[in-house]
Order: C-alpha cells, then structure tokens, then sequence
C-alpha cells in the first residue's frame, strides 16, 4: 500500500511515463491513419514541453545550444525521415514512423526521466539531457515534415 504522498506521486508519474510510452511504441510499430495535424501534434507538444524546460534564461548558452540543437535533429530528422513508411488499409492511407528516429526519441526521454525522479544530478547535467531532448524533438519535426511532403506526393500521384 501506498503510505505517503511522495510515493503517491511518484507511482502516478510511472504511471503517466508508461501509458505515453505504451501508446507512442503502440503507434511506433504498428502505424497511424496519415493526418497531417496528427503527423505533427506530438512533435509540437514535445517541442513545447522543452522550451518550457529551457525558458528559464535565454541567454544561458546552454539555452542557445539547445535551440541549435533543435535545428540540427530537424535537419537529420528530414534526412531520417526517409526510413517513413506508407500503406494503404481499408482505403484509408497509414504511416509508420522510422524506428532510429523513434529509439533515440524514446532513449533521451527515458534517461531524462530517470535523472528528474531517480538520480540526483547537477542542474549542468539536466540542461544538457533537456539539450538532447530538443535534439530529438527536431528529429521528430523533421521526420514529420518529411512525412507529410512524401504523403502529399504519394497522394497527387497515387503510387506508394
């Protein structure tokens, strides 16, 4: 039984990491109905997320680096974005998202979460792992822009 209010939290913050990880490996592997809103609405939330993380100074450089960070992950994310995938079940046009683009996503994430809640770590070492994170929020915007341009083209021409 629970007994205190920090295991209380930190049990429904497991709780939330599971489910979020659950769903986005669900969708990972097994494909999503292609919508260009849904393609990019998770990229969007995360990047959101790490810029609340890193708004606390702008003009740490820790903060700079992270922004180019952030440029870099989107410009190989349209390079990765290559390992997309497209199908068409019931009419209806899918895509599977590139697993390398998706496993470094899921890395620094889970190594950002472990640090937050179950190591104690320098503030330096924090901003570093949410530097990574914006890294991997670039791929995802990147994988997501190429996603949606090869969708438009399989779309205008009809060919997978």
């Amino acid at each position: 039984m629970i007994s205190n209010p920090f295991e209380n939290t930190y049990f429904l913050y497991l709780v939330f990491l599971a489910l979020i990880l659950t769903l986005s490996s669900y969708r990972s592997l097994h494909g999503r109905k292609y919508r260009p809103f849904r393609v990019f609405f998770r990229p969007a939330i995360y990047l959101l997320l790490g810029l609340g993380l890193l708004s606390q100074d702008f003009t740490d450089p820790l903060f700079i680096t992270s922004l180019l960070g952030l440029l870099a992950g989107a410009l190989m994310g349209v390079k990765l974005g290559s390992g997309v995938s497209f199908y068409y079940s019931g009419g209806d046009l899918y895509y599977k998202r590139s697993v390398w683009v998706y496993l470094l996503w899921l890395a620094s994430f889970l190594l950002r979460a472990y640090l937050e809640v179950g190591s104690p770590t320098s503030f330096t070492v924090l901003t570093l792992l949410d530097a990574l994170l914006m890294f991997s929020s670039g791929l995802l915007l990147g994988e997501s822009y190429h996603l949606v341009t090869k969708a438009r083209v399989i779309r205008r021409d009809g060919v997978l």
